[in-house]
């Protein structure tokens, strides 16, 4: 079984272009995929697209949504990586 944990773009219009990569990955083999949003206004729009929505968890095994108040002021994405895996 393998991970992979994916950043979701700050934007709606990348979450869609993503999506067939999901879908592959999920076909070839057996991997786990998680979802991670640093900002909340990609998380909402998504919540909005019931369509897009229902396809995203249908592909990824989990959706995370990582608040500015739980990630450290630091603007470097690896160090709030490594936060969200402690956490």
């Amino acid at each position: 079984m393998k991970y992979v944990f994916s950043v979701a773009p700050p934007r709606l219009g990348g979450i869609d272009m993503l999506l067939p990569i999901y879908m592959e990955m999920k076909r070839a083999g057996s991997v786990n995929i998680e979802l991670i949003f640093f900002d909340d206004l990609a998380f909402r729009q998504l919540k909005r697209d019931d369509f897009l929505f229902w396809q995203i968890t249908e592909c990824v095994d989990k959706i995370s949504l990582l608040s500015k108040n739980k990630v450290k002021t630091s603007s470097n994405l690896a160090i709030k990586f490594f936060y969200l895996i402690l956490n």
